[in-house]
């Protein structure tokens, strides 16, 4: 984490509180990358959020207007968006909470890494990295299983009968 701080210009406090090991992998936390974003980012002044709707109809564009261009970039995610990507799944998430923090929180870090990647040097969230390792957990599963159904029905590696 130290390290890792060290190479993205921030303290060793902010570092150790807003660096999170997941599985061997460093990521950060969403409010860390807004952070490095407000202030790295090629942007006339820091994200900013507007928020419409409520409850299921509830979305949110983060935005910022670029320094070079002077164009308004922007992100928008929804509770339906959210809802569909699997976010609100989850019993003990965040998302039942404060959806409203959730949606800025990830509108922001769409809009960076969409925009700004620069800003975060390819380093993903917390939240990033969770859904990445467990998608590739149920690809993984998915490949087994496969693999067992052929073994079932008798069939070799390549689908053809042993």
């Amino acid at each position: 984490a130290l390290s890792m701080g060290y190479e993205l210009g921030i303290s060793p406090f902010m570092a150790i509180r807003h660096i999170v090991n997941v599985n061997g992998r460093p990521t950060m936390e969403a409010q860390m990358a807004i952070a490095l974003a407000n202030k790295r980012a090629n942007t006339k002044g820091p994200i900013r959020y507007e928020v419409t709707g409520d409850k299921e109809k509830m979305s949110c564009t983060a935005w910022v207007i670029d320094k070079e261009t002077g164009d308004r970039v922007e992100y928008t995610l929804s509770m339906a968006d959210a809802k569909a990507a699997g976010w609100l799944s989850k019993s003990h998430s965040h998302w039942h909470k404060d959806p409203k923090l959730m949606l800025r929180y990830r509108s922001a870090t769409y809009l960076i890494r969409t925009h700004y990647p620069e800003a975060l040097m390819g380093i993903y969230t917390t939240e990033e990295t969770r859904e990445i390792e467990q998608s590739e957990a149920l690809e993984e599963k998915e490949e087994l299983q496969q693999v067992l159904n052929n073994k079932t029905r008798g069939e070799g590696e390549q689908g053809e009968p042993s």
